[in-house]
């Protein structure tokens, strides 16, 4: 049976549209098949094919458009409240501006109604990490006091009992945790959910650079005009080096614990479009 696209897997709205139009022509019923029509007479436009514009890109949405959009989508008043903090993270110019949306979007993933086990994954990956770090204890308080602030007590308690449902930690007590056999294994994630943690990491990195000292991090980048081929040679260097990177650790790791769990992120994406003659 098909599923609707869920609203909280999704970093761009206009994506979360365009896979929400196909889900309603692939479950339509009948020779009529769901249009972009349909869609606009839901949400009470006059223009047949505004949804379609604004999929491509074409047109972005009034607040007005968010709220008639929302009606047509069927979203709750939560739901509402979400979708249109992620149209105006993507919408807005100022990188200031798109930081405060994207903690409020997470917020938003972080409430109550919207959590899913993907809204952990971030944390069980962490907390698998954990294995190599020195005086770790799985002690519920202890883990608390480890993740500097980021981690809600109900939140640490789902991601322990799903690792625990996974066979990755046992619980010997109540709120005392003890590593098994496949501490190492990740959770496998579909490519939403490798979407989403991602975003959770990265959204980190921002927090990480008006919370923490100087000396507590390092941050760089530059921009620069890129041939194809040397798009795709500079994803293969960074590739190359991460590969290398991560084994060297993993074999230091076998002889020796490290003293906390770093976020090692590379990143390389478009900051403009290509002009085409």
């Amino acid at each position: 049976m098909m599923e609707s696209p869920r609203l909280k897997d999704y970093v761009n709205y206009r994506e979360f549209l365009n896979e929400y139009y196909k889900y309603k022509r692939r479950s339509s019923k009948g020779l009529k098949k769901y249009s972009y029509s349909d869609f606009s007479a839901s949400a009470d436009i006059k223009s047949p094919n505004y949804l379609k514009l604004i999929i491509e890109g074409k047109r972005n949405l009034s607040e007005k458009m968010i709220f008639n959009f929302s009606q047509a989508l069927k979203l709750d008043r939560q739901e509402t409240s979400e979708f249109e903090t992620l149209v105006h993270y993507n919408q807005s110019t100022s990188p200031d501006e798109r930081f405060q949306y994207l903690k409020t979007l997470k917020e938003h993933r972080e409430s109550k109604k919207s959590l899913g086990l993907s809204d952990i994954n971030w944390l069980k990956v962490i907390i698998l990490s954990l294995s190599d770090q020195k005086n770790v204890t799985y002690e519920m308080e202890s883990l608390l006091q480890l993740f500097r602030g980021r981690v809600k007590k109900t939140d640490l308690k789902r991601a322990m009992k799903a690792l625990c449902e996974e066979q990755a930690f046992c619980e010997v007590s109540p709120g005392k945790y003890e590593p098994t056999a496949k501490r190492n294994a990740l959770p496998k994630m579909s490519s939403l959910e490798i979407q989403k943690l991602q975003t959770d990491l990265m959204f980190f990195g921002l927090e990480s650079l008006f919370k923490d000292e100087i000396h507590e991090r390092e941050f760089g980048s530059f921009s620069a005009a890129l041939t194809a081929e040397e798009f795709e040679a500079v994803k293969f260097e960074l590739r190359k080096f991460r590969k290398k990177l991560m084994t060297d650790i993993q074999m230091k790791r076998e002889s020796q614990p490290g003293d906390q769990i770093y976020q090692i992120q590379m990143q390389v994406f478009p900051l403009t479009e290509e002009v085409k003659k």
